[in-house]
Formats: C-alpha cells, sequence, structure tokens
C-alpha cells in the first residue's frame, strides 16, 4: 500500500572522498570546502555552487596545547600565522 509519503533518509560519511562519491553516485548534496573538491570539480564530477550566506563563512583557529613545548619551527609558525592575524593600525 502506498500513502504518498517520502523517504526521510539521512547519510553520514566519514571523509571527503566518501561524500564526493556518494555525490558522484547522485545519492545527495553535500556541503564541502573547495580545496576538497577542486579534483572533482576539475573533472566534471560534480558541480559546485558557491554559498554567500553568512553562516557558511568560517572562522578557523590555531590550537596549540603547550607554545614551549613545540619544535622551534613550530613556535615560530605559530607566530608568523598569529601575526598576520592581528589587525593592522
Amino acid at each position: 500500500m502506498q500513502r504518498n509519503r517520502s523517504i526521510k533518509l539521512r547519510i553520514q560519511v566519514r571523509s571527503f572522498d566518501g561524500m564526493c562519491r556518494m555525490i558522484e553516485e547522485n545519492l545527495g548534496i553535500g556541503i564541502l570546502h573547495l580545496m576538497a573538491i577542486e579534483h572533482q570539480i576539475a573533472t566534471g564530477r560534480i558541480r559546485a555552487i558557491p554559498l554567500a550566506e553568512s553562516w557558511a563563512a568560517r572562522r578557523l583557529f590555531l590550537c596549540e596545547r603547550d607554545m614551549a613545548s613545540l619544535p622551534v619551527s613550530a613556535r615560530q609558525l605559530v607566530q608568523h600565522l598569529a601575526a598576520a592575524a592581528e589587525p593592522s593600525a
């Protein structure tokens, strides 16, 4: 007996590759970072539509546990990125 109801289904994948494969097979849509899908876009396997909504903007954070225990190269990278993130006066 058909009741004219659609099936509500949610699929959770654990990787960008898994999501891209799901999209390629026309099993759904995904929200991904452009860098994660550049190859698939270039090969025409999927199509990307940019999101211009305020909720789509990302705030990124650089996290570290103990600056003093980091190797010198990692400390320098943290200092460089933190300086670049500071607003110019």
